[in-house]
């Protein structure tokens, strides 16, 4: 079995991206990130329909970018969406709680991750917004070569 570099890793999440052309035509080029409204449990196997998306009023998925791979402080290929994704509501009519946020295609029909944030956050009104920075990242530790998304 072959093992891996932290440099073989960093190249393939630039290709995923696409950042490594500049093309920026990569898997993870033009998807959303849509924020969940309702406890739920990251597994391989969720799809959209396990979850519940945001609806506040003035709620949209947002298009993602990734920056160029990296590596963490603690060696880890990364990759960080840039610039951050800003959520805000435009009114108090509908406020939310959110739960965590998924990666979904660009018409939001198919979820490619999720993350549950380690506590809900309140957007209760047009004063409270959400700065969300979704990361990718290749664990080379223990489980070595899975993708992470938080």
């Amino acid at each position: 079995m072959w093992t891996f570099t932290t440099a073989f890793l960093r190249a393939g999440l630039n290709q995923w991206s696409g950042s490594s052309t500049g093309a920026y035509t990569g898997v993870l080029h033009g998807l959303k990130v849509a924020l969940i409204k309702a406890p739920f449990s990251a597994t391989p196997d969720l799809v959209i329909g396990d979850v519940t998306l945001a609806d506040y009023t003035g709620y949209a998925a947002q298009t993602v970018a990734f920056g160029p791979a990296y590596d963490d402080p603690t060696g880890q290929p990364t990759m960080a969406a840039v610039p951050a994704l800003i959520f805000q509501p435009t009114d108090a009519m509908s406020p939310n709680t959110i739960y965590g946020h998924c990666l979904v295609n660009t018409g939001g029909t198919t979820l490619y991750g999720a993350e549950v944030f380690n506590a809900p956050f309140n957007l209760p009104d047009q004063f409270s917004q959400l700065n969300d920075t979704p990361i990718v990242q290749l664990n080379t530790g223990s489980n070595y070569g899975n993708s992470i998304v938080f």
